[in-house]
């Protein structure tokens, strides 16, 4: 937004909007204002956006004597002219009554950048000793009372704006609602106007180093006092008010209780390397005792459940050469090792279930049901979907060890299929009709997509947990925050959500053990 100053083809703008608040029978004409900004037309402040007017702020720059006057009830506005306004050739101190402040588009803190802009505009070297306006709205008057602190003095004008049947009109009586107030500040009250108006310039080191603050609204930044002993209840209570990403933990867990209150409807999205670590235990319990509705995953967060019930993973090293690992036939997960032995007792056990199920109508979530059905584990995460009919979809089913082990499959029985269109249909089709629903994601990629844009189809979900590392700079589906989801309407404008930055190995236990234990 840029501003300009006043120019005579804005007068008529000017006074149409003075005329809709303040029908005076003593008006503000183009002379009024030509006679005010001959001098100093910039403290007509026009607010722009290419060629469009968004906002006015009029302000009428005068001496002491003219101020003195004006807030004393002695002269009018329109009285006001060369013996009462600032010349900046002979004035050393200014004087600010502000005629007219509006924004004419949808602008947030308007008062803010109205000030910010006015302070660019006062001379160097000129102090300010005065601020004021006649209010005459309720918005008038709750900006200057409220926001800029201003007060009645001891002159009251006893206008009123009333309104009647022929609009609105100036009258002698009414109620004091309807009154018109002169509202002062002086130098020496503190405000958000001085804050902006007198900010200091880069040769006032003292100053600027001890710049007057406002008080911010919030609670207090403190941890936990192990003097009280080890409580691990309490010590993550103490990472609402610890800070930094400790706080965004805390919300989180305050949004998934009011979710599991609320008995909103749960989809729970993870990525592979979840399940290759310590997580997938995690996974199965919420799914074993029916806490969450609908799972989305990936590919490896599939197969690796199922590896895990024949042989475990070990822990490495995220150091460990990668050239001595695959002369070893050893894969790395981040610090975890696979052997190769895993894939090939995975191929031993599913290549006979593709083959037993091979005439069926398979989609990649049937083809996860009937997994979970086979593998008859109660240590499998999909052994417990299966058994409490919660759906799982992996819309990437084929990237991955099971990918290959279909495609070996099919190389030998060609006309083997995965028809995935119908999983499409009852993915988007189960957030309609749900009160509410929630999303908890952890990782990013296909899985967090898959799920926002479900929720597209009902306007939104009402709430939204992503735990994961990736960055927004990048413009990624990946790194974006809750509330890029919300301009899609993939989160509700409503919604509750936070994004958790940091590693959900070390997070998400954390919340379960907070809102899912038993």
């Amino acid at each position: 937004m840029k501003t300009r100053p006043i120019a005579p083809n804005d007068f008529e703008l000017i006074l149409n909007l003075d005329r809709q608040v303040y029908p005076t029978n003593k008006p503000v004409t183009k002379g009024t204002l030509s006679n005010w900004y001959k001098k100093n037309p910039e403290f007509g402040m026009i607010f722009k956006e290419e060629d469009k007017i968004t906002g006015v702020g009029i302000v009428i720059p005068m001496n002491k004597l003219g101020w003195a006057k004006l807030t004393k009830g002695e002269i009018s506005e329109t009285e006001l002219n060369e013996t009462t306004l600032f010349d900046k050739d002979k004035d050393k101190e200014i004087y600010l009554h502000v005629y007219h402040i509006e924004k004419l588009t949808d602008i947030k803190n308007f008062h803010k950048i109205f000030l910010k802009e006015l302070k660019k505009i006062i001379p160097k070297k000129i102090t300010i000793n005065g601020f004021s306006g006649l209010c005459v709205t309720p918005q008038g008057k709750n900006i200057f009372e409220n926001k800029f602190k201003c007060k009645e003095e001891e002159y009251r004008c006893t206008e009123y704006v009333k309104e009647t049947d022929k609009g609105k009109e100036v009258v002698s009586e009414g109620k004091e609602k309807e009154r018109c107030k002169m509202l002062i500040l002086y130098p020496e009250k503190e405000s958000i106007v001085w804050k902006y108006l007198k900010a200091t310039s880069n040769d006032n080191p003292k100053e600027n180093i001890l710049r007057p603050s406002e008080e911010f609204e919030g609670p207090s930044v403190k941890g936990y006092d192990f003097n009280q002993g080890v409580d691990f209840e309490k010590i993550l209570d103490s990472y609402a008010t610890m800070g930094a990403q400790a706080t965004n933990l805390g919300r989180a867990i305050e949004i998934i209780k009011e979710i599991r209150k609320e008995k909103a409807f749960i989809y729970l999205g993870y990525t592979s390397n979840m399940v290759s670590s310590g997580l997938r235990e995690i996974f199965r319990y919420l799914v074993q005792h029916k806490m969450v509705d609908l799972i989305v995953t990936t590919a490896g967060g599939i197969e690796e459940d199922f590896i895990k019930c024949f042989n475990d993973f070990k822990i490495g090293d995220f150091n460990l050469s990668g050239t001595e690992l695959r002369d070893k036939g050893l894969n790395r997960t981040g610090n975890m090792i696979v052997p190769n032995n895993r894939y090939t007792t995975f191929e031993d056990w599913v290549l006979p279930i593709l083959e037993k199920y091979k005439d069926e109508k398979l989609t990649p979530s049937k083809l996860i049901n009937l997994l979970g059905k086979e593998i008859d584990n109660e240590e499998s995460i999909y052994y417990w979907a299966y058994k409490n009919k919660i759906p799982v979809f992996a819309p990437a089913l084929l990237d991955g060890s099971l990918g290959d082990m279909i495609y070996f499959y099919k190389t030998k029985n060609p006309n083997f299929k995965i028809e995935i269109t119908e999983d499409m249909v009852d993915m988007n089709n189960s957030s309609l009709g749900k009160e509410k629903t929630a999303m908890i994601i952890l990782g990013s990629g296909i899985i967090k997509h898959h799920i926002c844009n479900a929720n597209l189809y009902r306007n939104g979900a009402d709430y939204a947990v992503y735990i994961n590392t990736a960055q927004e700079f990048d413009a990624s589906d990946s790194g974006a925050t809750p509330d890029e989801a919300v301009s899609w309407g993939k989160i509700s404008q409503n919604a509750k959500s936070v994004k958790v930055h940091g590693d959900a190995t070390i997070i998400f236990p954390l919340i379960v053990a907070k809102c899912f234990s038993e």
